[in-house]
């Protein structure tokens, strides 16, 4: 293809896509998902100077699984040598998302105060130890497709936003 027709499919495709602004645009919601580390703290900040977003909350199993599919799509994951079924996409790290546990033991969406109705927790999870504030991930496991996790607020990772 010539420099010029290449050019305007590249635009094409731009005005087509929902990623070229930096945001994905899935369901009724456009999600960020970050390339840096941070504590689950530092990551809802980072959320917030994003486009003022929050640390992504998948309230429902829909929402969680059209976000799944579009990340598959885009092959923000890994299935080499994980040993678990063919198709089932795994991400490559953990990332926050904007779930929190308070010391009652119940697990709240921090964007909109809910408790969880759907969670997609991964075997022995959610298992916090004697941590009394957890804070939730997706991803990063050998074995399950982006199951959640509790984790430690302190430690660092990558997250996605939302809006």
């Amino acid at each position: 293809m010539s420099k010029p027709i290449n050019f305007v499919f590249a635009l094409l495709l731009c005005a087509l896509s929902v990623r070229c602004s930096g945001l994905t645009r899935i369901g009724g919601s456009k999600y960020y998902v970050s390339s840096d580390e941070h504590t689950y703290v530092e990551a809802d900040l980072a959320c917030q100077m994003e486009d003022n977003m929050k640390l992504a909350a998948f309230e429902t199993e829909e929402e969680y699984l059209q976000f799944n599919e579009t990340m598959n799509n885009w092959g923000i994951s890994n299935t080499e040598g994980s040993g678990v079924d063919k198709g089932t996409i795994l991400f490559v790290e953990s990332y926050w998302l904007g779930g929190l546990r308070l010391k009652n033991g119940l697990w709240y969406w921090t964007s909109s105060k809910k408790r969880f109705d759907y969670s997609t927790w991964s075997s022995n999870e959610p298992n916090c130890g004697s941590i009394v504030v957890c804070c939730l991930l997706m991803g990063k496991s050998t074995t399950e497709a982006r199951n959640w996790q509790a984790a430690n607020c302190c430690t660092e990772h990558l997250y996605i936003c939302e809006v």
